[in-house]
């Protein structure tokens, strides 16, 4: 019999793979990024269980933009360095205030239709620790699968450690997903019919990019 196991039965994964998880401190950023990701991966349900309670949203915006810095230094690396000073800065700031935006709906979303008592301050929390797929989302074929992973890691945090029902917090996602791309449906309309010579330069961008 191997060790911790039972005569007749296969070693769960918990038990053979026995991860230590590291969550975000000042004093140990390395380790806990490392960490994180690993348990994303492998044990998403004991990552968000054992998650503390967010205290504030510093040390949350700490860890999402180091998996975001990898992708924007990836990009920065294919246009020069000087563009860098531009790129990584203007990104991370775009990336982190739509994750609080996104966090403000979900907790918003979360008290006032199925009365969990979630903060923004909690959901960007949550957010943070479901980034881990963002450090390789770059380029156009890995960028689909890592958002989907990243959209589970945020349902499966928002159960786990949220506390909502599985459907609950899967409507919550999906509302959010549907009416964001209403705006950008609207918007991209609204630069079509406004400005289309932009609107062409703009699509032509986005061509060479991939």
């Amino acid at each position: 019999m191997a060790d911790g196991g039972i005569p007749g039965r296969p070693l769960a994964m918990g038990e053979r793979f026995n991860l230590q998880i590291h969550y975000y401190r000042k004093d140990n950023p390395g380790d806990a990024v490392f960490s994180v990701f690993i348990a994303a991966l492998f044990q998403p349900g004991r990552l968000f269980t054992d998650m503390p309670r967010a205290t504030g949203f510093r040390d949350s915006a700490r860890l999402m933009a180091m998996y975001m810095s990898l992708p924007l230094l990836m990009a920065s690396m294919l246009t020069g360095i000087i563009s860098a000073v531009v790129i990584v800065p203007v990104g991370l700031a775009v990336g982190l205030g739509t994750s609080w935006l996104w966090a403000a709906w979900l907790a918003w979303a979360a008290r006032t239709f199925t009365g969990t008592p979630l903060s923004t301050m909690d959901t960007f929390q949550i957010c943070a620790y479901s980034a881990p797929p963002l450090a390789i989302a770059w380029g156009p074929y890995m960028s689909p699968p890592m958002a989907l992973w990243n959209l589970f890691l945020n349902w499966r945090g928002l159960v786990v450690h949220g506390g909502m029902g599985r459907t609950s917090a899967l409507g919550v996602i999906i509302a959010g997903i549907v009416g964001l791309a209403a705006i950008i449906t609207i918007l991209a309309v609204l630069l079509y019919l406004l400005v289309p010579a932009n609107m062409a330069l703009l699509m032509d961008t986005v061509q060479q990019l991939q």
